[in-house]
């Protein structure tokens, strides 16, 4: 066990990079909501101090190369910003004449290419590194961001509510190298998928062709091609929870049956299904091992 940054009074979070060889390490300053970023290499050995960061949450970009934060200017109005862990000049990447409010959802592809980011205010937005805008919506109701494992698509989910009642959810897809949008399931129920830290995203297939979801009253497990023109399919009824992949690409999710609950196993099609576990009380939450 090595003792980080042993010198500092207090070290508030350290993060691995995607690569597993160094961390990121934040330390408070005097400065409330301002603290100082060290890059360390994987043994604890200090390598630079990054930069110190007026946000209190950072992270890293999925290639390594970077860290991100988002954070409010003097007028409340949240961007953005990515650092070089070189320790280079940092960038803000949201719109500049953006005025939205100080709550961001953002999702950065696999790849690390593009950010999509939704400020609840002026709508989504897909921006590349450099904060070169690709793709724009108005929709200021989206949720649940998720990008295809090839970074060429990113779904999301609109809802629409009547006085506080859900009048309908809509899953949408867009190709971010055409900005083709297409819209590829409305239901009257809300659109859920696999439990991911704090949220239900609906889930992509390998292969980036098809996006599983499940429908938050009927139980039902659905599959709908990312091209769209196609219905939605019902893989599987009295779904409680999509768990998520197995090695093979197999969909791993939990049915009611009975008083009884399910670990199921079947192909994208609803195929080749068979019940893994039968078990007495229902999975509140599971995810599946690399």
């Amino acid at each position: 066990m090595v003792q980080l940054l042993p010198d500092m009074p207090q070290v508030i979070s350290a993060q691995w990079s995607p690569d597993g060889t160094k961390i990121l390490a934040e330390v408070p300053t005097d400065v409330l909501y301002h603290n100082d970023c060290y890059l360390l290499d994987a043994d604890g050995t200090m390598i630079r101090k990054i930069a110190t960061i007026p946000a209190i949450f950072v992270y890293w970009t999925p290639d390594g190369s970077k860290i991100f934060y988002f954070t409010p200017d003097e007028n409340l109005v949240g961007h953005l910003w990515v650092q070089p862990v070189d320790g280079s000049q940092a960038k803000q990447i949201s719109p500049l004449d953006a005025s939205g409010a100080i709550e961001f959802t953002y999702e950065w592809s696999p790849d690390g290419r593009y950010v999509a980011y939704d400020d609840h205010v002026n709508g989504l937005w897909v921006t590349d590194a450099d904060g070169v805008i690709q793709y724009q919506s108005t929709a200021t109701n989206t949720t649940r961001l998720v990008w295809s494992p090839d970074s060429s698509k990113l779904a999301y989910v609109t809802t629409a509510y009547d006085s506080a009642k859900l009048e309908s959810s809509t899953l949408w897809s867009v190709d971010v190298a055409s900005a083709s949008l297409q819209q590829l399931a409305v239901h009257s129920e809300l659109i859920r998928g696999n439990y991911d830290t704090w949220d239900e995203f609906p889930m992509w297939t390998d292969d980036s062709s098809t996006l599983v979801y499940l429908g938050s009253a009927s139980n039902t497990l659905f599959a709908v091609p990312a091209a769209g023109g196609v219905a939605p399919s019902a893989i599987a009824q009295s779904v409680v929870l999509l768990i998520g992949k197995d090695a093979d690409g197999s969909l791993l999710f939990s049915r009611q049956v009975g008083e009884q609950y399910t670990i199921t196993r079947s192909r994208v099609d609803g195929s080749e299904a068979e019940d893994l576990a039968l078990l007495d009380k229902p999975i509140q939450q599971a995810s599946v091992a690399p």
